[in-house]
């Protein structure tokens, strides 16, 4: 079997560990290397359009939003386990960018939403299909039964963790 980066830290954890913790880290280390190549591959992508992840990750929120690709500012901190001041940060920069606007919210006089442009939308679509196109390209040698296997497993455990966290 071949060794990776996280096998080797493993292995050099020292024997104090019961099997059960030892997997625990495995497992937890493994889903944080797989991840970070994904970032990387996507965030390599965004600087083509001059984006940060963040701001990538608030444009695909608003346009999976659906017409008229808007959503409230507090909804949009929830959903991406962003801080308010790191949100009205990135909502401050695609706001300069011209990629979204902050129009009043119907529901609430003193609320404001946050609502893609034209030019967001468009700036939305192009990054998900490069980012999309990125994150294909990293997994193209794992063979499609192995990327499958894997990401039925990865939905058990995210399930297993949710059920036990709520």
């Amino acid at each position: 079997m071949h060794q990776d980066e996280v096998d080797r830290l493993i292995a050099a954890i020292p024997d104090d560990l019961t099997d059960a913790e030892l997997l625990a880290v495995e497992l937890s280390k493994r889903i944080g290397f797989l991840n970070r190549l994904f970032l990387d591959a996507t965030q390599s992508t965004l600087e083509e359009l001059d984006l940060t992840y963040a701001e990538f990750e608030v444009l695909v929120v608003l346009r999976r939003a659906g017409e008229p690709y808007r959503r409230k500012p507090r909804d949009l901190t929830r959903e991406l386990l962003l801080t308010s001041g790191g949100i009205s940060n990135v909502l401050h920069r695609l706001e300069r960018a011209g990629l979204i606007q902050r129009t009043p919210d119907p529901a609430d006089a003193r609320g404001k939403q946050v609502q893609l442009t034209a030019a967001g939308l468009a700036k939305a679509r192009d990054a998900v299909l490069l980012a999309t196109q990125a994150q294909s390209a990293a997994v193209a040698s794992v063979p499609e039964h192995t990327a499958r296997a894997a990401a039925d497993a990865l939905r058990d455990v995210a399930l297993a963790l949710q059920h036990r966290h709520h």
